[in-house]
């Protein structure tokens, strides 16, 4: 592998020479640089503490901030007097507050989850069926006062939902991790079709399975750029500067396999 990326950087015309490898060599290389392409998402999916700020800026505005005769108290939401009460619709996302309610979960349906505030914990519901029922006391939770709903009371909801984001966490992390290393795969496999299918219309002597083996090593300039851009991201001009070099990379191994097909000296490479 060190060899190809060595090629690949420094003297990508040479990376004819490996044009004969096998697929399953290809996909493992490829696999290794969308690997690194995900370890933002790992890292901050492994350090997540709650929304950030500029996230809660988008459901804090749609917050209904009614005042509700309700408060924590022992780990219970205590009432006056029972309460059905919408507190936030959007992004398929519902939250209710139902104290001292016979809530029927079948006519919660749709593509929507559904957290509803009870007596003794937070219920997730969708679909009309129950997921999850996380209790106030295993989510830590000293305060949540809907008596006057100020900024302190928003807060206390953002630290509920941050627990209970934290609480299913084993569920979600491996969805997101997986989810972006496909992701990224597609998105290599996809510049390197489109690019071997391309070049192919001007030199379809050569086998499309070939030409692909040679794009996907030639792409690891682009790939590295990628990775970068995703731990710091690079100013938009480096970015640009540096996708430019990735390119002339590949134009550079293309260059070279037109060169020894119209010369007619394949089997030299």
């Amino acid at each position: 592998m060190l060899d190809r990326i060595k090629k690949a950087l420094v003297e990508p015309h040479k990376l004819i020479q490996f044009r004969k490898d096998r697929l399953r060599r290809v996909f493992l290389y490829l696999t290794f640089f969308a690997l690194l392409f995900s370890t933002s998402t790992v890292i901050g999916t492994l350090t997540f503490e709650g929304l950030e700020t500029s996230v809660q800026a988008v459901f804090r505005d749609d917050v209904n901030t009614q005042a509700l005769p309700c408060a924590l108290e022992d780990g219970q939401l205590v009432c006056e007097s029972p309460q059905s009460q919408l507190l936030y619709e959007g992004n398929n996302i519902v939250m209710r507050l139902d104290v001292d309610q016979d809530t029927d979960l079948s006519t919660l349906r749709g593509l929507r989850y559904y957290g509803l505030l009870q007596n003794e914990g937070l219920s997730l519901v969708f679909m009309g069926n129950e997921l999850r029922f996380f209790t106030y006391e295993t989510l830590a939770l000293e305060r949540l006062d809907f008596t006057t709903f100020d900024d302190q009371t928003l807060d206390d909801l953002f630290v509920l939902v941050d627990r209970v984001i934290l609480e299913l966490r084993p569920l979600w992390a491996p969805v997101v991790m997986i989810g972006r290393l496909i992701g990224a795969l597609v998105l290599f496999n996809v510049f390197i079709v489109i690019n071997a299918f391309i070049l192919r219309f001007r030199l379809p002597m050569v086998p499309f399975k070939q030409m692909y083996v040679m794009f996907a090593y030639a792409s690891t300039t682009l790939f590295i750029v990628l990775i970068f851009d995703t731990l710091v991201t690079l100013n938009i001009f480096l970015f640009i500067v540096l996708l430019f070099f990735a390119f002339r990379q590949t134009s550079k191994m293309a260059l070279e396999l037109q060169k020894r097909l119209l010369f007619k000296d394949d089997d030299a490479a």
